[in-house]
């Protein structure tokens, strides 16, 4: 078992996980992973997951609004987001004795291959999570999918630092621009499959101080289960994808994505 684990990026709340959701978290807590933070991606799974965070320790929030329905990110929207960052920034208050649990804005971008919101609304709404990130001063987790460009230019734009490319599908040059940024870069379970030779490469040429690990569960689960329901508990081979591309021993290779994930995210450390 690779202990002390962290999935920077689970959607706990997808109705997937409606029937067994218990189950799930009790095999991921046995196969080693230490937290979870369960991203929101609209407003009525960014309100489940700051309740599922509240009900589970080892669970931690994001909140916000994929860019496929940021046609919706009107201004009551980002007022409730705003709403439900602040129980984070509430907790950090002196003599305050409650863990913040979120710890994150996102899921937010811009997605310019199924353009399922139109692409100035996306623009909006991304540049409105930006603000509310730093404002609240809170990493942003950002979906970038066939949107390289206008994607680093909007966050070169906005001034943030505390970033994560979740689930990167860029090729080298950006993520030697995102590291000199001092973003991160989220690896997934496509690292373990036999066509990733891409991102295989994007991690080699990389800083390994800069990668995250995370399942994006439901979906992307990894090599032996690719095409089935994903889960935390398959972070493990997520790891060792990582570790294989490095050239490391997996243990050595958990350890530094561990710390990456806590230098990235206000996880506190158990």
């Amino acid at each position: 078992m690779i202990a002390g684990i962290i999935d920077t990026h689970a959607h706990m709340m997808h109705p997937d996980f409606s029937r067994d959701l218990e189950s799930v978290l009790e095999r991921a807590r046995a196969a080693g992973v230490e937290a979870i933070v369960a991203v929101g991606y609209d407003l009525d799974s960014s309100r489940a997951a700051v309740e599922l965070a509240a009900k589970y320790e080892f669970v931690y929030a994001s909140v916000g609004v994929h860019p496929h329905d940021a046609r919706l990110a009107d201004d009551a929207a980002f007022q409730s987001l705003a709403r439900l960052a602040d129980a984070a920034a509430f907790a950090t208050l002196a003599n305050l004795a409650v863990e913040p649990k979120v710890v994150a804005i996102g899921e937010t971008g811009l997605d310019f291959y199924r353009n399922l919101s139109p692409r100035d609304a996306q623009v909006r709404s991304f540049r409105r999570h930006t603000e509310l990130a730093r404002e609240r001063d809170l990493p942003l987790i950002v979906h970038d999918r066939e949107a390289h460009a206008d994607v680093l230019d909007m966050l070169k734009s906005s001034g943030l630092n505390k970033v994560i490319l979740h689930c990167f599908s860029g090729d080298a040059d950006m993520a030697r621009q995102a590291c000199e940024l001092g973003f991160y870069i989220g690896i997934a379970g496509p690292v373990t499959f036999p066509s990733s030779r891409k991102l295989q490469d994007v991690l080699r040429s990389m800083p390994a101080d800069h990668v995250l690990v995370e399942t994006d569960c439901p979906w992307l689960a990894p090599a032996p289960h690719r095409g089935k329901r994903n889960e935390p508990a398959y972070l493990p081979l997520i790891v060792t994808g990582v570790a294989a591309a490095w050239g490391k021993p997996v243990e050595q290779a958990a350890d530094s994505l561990r710390r990456n994930s806590l230098e990235a995210l206000p996880v506190p450390q158990r």
